[in-house]
C-alpha cells in the first residue's frame, strides 16, 4: 500500500530525472520528486468518487470518474516533469513513456522466449 507507493514515487522521480539528464543533458531529481508529489493528489479522489458512486447505486459512474481521475493523475504528472526539468509538452511525454514502453517490450521479448522455450519441451 503506502509503502509500495512511495518506493514508486522515489523510484519514478530518479528514472525521469535519469532519463532527461541522458537524453536532454538536464536533471533535477529533487524539483521532479516534490512535483510527481502534487500531481499524483487528484488521484485520492478515484477511490473516494467509485465508492460514493457504489454507495449511490450507480457503479458505471463510479468506474468512470475513477478513470478520469487516473487520467488526470497522468496529465498532471507528464505536466510535472515537463515544468520541473524545463522541457517542451513532447519531450516530458517522452521521458513519462519511455519506461513505460520499455517495460512492456521487455515483457513481450520474456514472453516470446518463454513461450519458444516452453514449446521445445517434448510432451510427457
Amino acid at each position: 500500500g503506502a509503502v509500495t507507493a512511495v518506493v514508486i514515487w522515489f523510484v519514478s522521480a530518479g528514472l525521469f530525472s535519469l532519463l532527461a539528464e541522458i537524453i536532454y543533458g538536464y536533471g533535477n531529481g529533487k524539483a521532479v520528486l516534490s512535483c510527481l508529489g502534487f500531481a499524483v493528489f487528484p488521484g485520492i479522489l478515484g477511490p473516494a468518487l467509485y465508492y460514493a458512486a457504489i454507495l449511490l447505486d450507480l457503479p458505471g459512474v463510479g468506474a468512470l470518474l475513477y478513470l478520469l481521475s487516473g487520467l488526470w493523475v497522468i496529465g498532471l504528472q507528464v505536466l510535472a516533469v515537463r515544468e520541473a526539468l524545463t522541457l517542451t509538452t513532447g519531450q516530458a511525454v517522452l521521458i513519462y513513456l519511455l519506461p513505460m514502453a520499455s517495460f512492456l517490450l521487455i515483457g513481450a521479448l520474456l514472453l516470446i522466449i518463454g513461450g519458444l522455450a516452453l514449446s521445445s519441451l517434448p510432451l510427457l
